[in-house]
């Protein structure tokens, strides 16, 4: 839900929202993923914030 707000306000790219969706997903099966979960949310975690800072960046001058 927090994911699809700052997309609605243009804080993160198209991409990060729908990578987010699939990270949901392998946290939710954490389990059965062997650890994939903690290094997809790893991984979308430093591309959010990379794309929020460049969004900021545009922004503001």
């Amino acid at each position: 839900m927090t994911t699809r707000i700052a997309q609605q306000a243009g804080a993160l790219p198209t991409w990060a929202t729908w990578v987010s969706y699939a990270v949901a997903v392998l946290c939710l099966a954490g389990f059965w993923s062997g650890g994939m979960a903690s290094v997809a949310f790893a991984l979308w975690l430093i591309g959010a914030v990379i794309g929020v800072l460049h969004t900021a960046r545009r922004h503001t001058g």
